[in-house]
């Protein structure tokens, strides 16, 4: 042991060996350092959005207001034309310019439920319908139908029936190889 010493301590050595205990307070903030540096590189911190996410977003929001836009004027239109055949409409006009107030970013549903819930208010006038003729052959009844020869519908079915039962309930053979 004593030979190990004089051999290595040396003025280098000692130096080197002062400057390491007096670095042991330290290791601490080194260390804490060293492992933020190596988190920052394995795992990079997300970063803001792209510039080009926000068009990318700008045109989605635009041709959602086209949507909203062209359903508030389809809707616009059918409530000219129920006003023209009579019926009061003015209160689901208010409802429809009341919709376009959430045409903005985030509320666009909202408007576009309320559009929906317009459209289905709009009163439409009663279609009349009118019951077709036909020719004389689709206004027969049972009794008027021409008599056939042989036999009647019920005893032609009867026999069909019974045989897909016959061979329901029977056993299929195996073929023997």
């Amino acid at each position: 042991m004593l030979d190990f010493l004089l051999r290595h301590l040396n003025g280098r050595n000692f130096v080197i060996g002062a400057l390491m205990a007096a670095s042991l307070p330290f290791v601490g903030q080194f260390g804490r350092w060293g492992y933020s540096r190596y988190m920052e590189t394995m795992y990079p911190p997300v970063r803001d959005t792209a510039s080009s996410a926000g068009d990318i977003k700008a045109l989605l929001d635009k041709r959602e207001a086209e949507k909203v836009s062209a359903q508030y004027q389809r809707i616009a239109g059918l409530l000219i034309q129920a006003k023209s055949q009579g019926f009061e409409v003015s209160s689901m006009a208010y409802r429809a310019n009341l919709a376009m107030r959430y045409d903005r970013p985030g509320k666009r549903d909202v408007a576009m439920k309320m559009l929906a819930e317009v459209e289905m208010a709009i009163p439409r006038p009663k279609t009349k319908y009118e019951l077709y003729a036909g020719s004389p052959e689709d206004n027969m009844t049972d009794d008027d139908a021409p008599a056939t020869k042989g036999a009647t519908t019920k005893e032609k079915t009867a026999p069909a029936a019974a045989s897909a039962a016959k061979k329901k309930a029977a056993p299929k053979k195996r073929k023997k190889r």
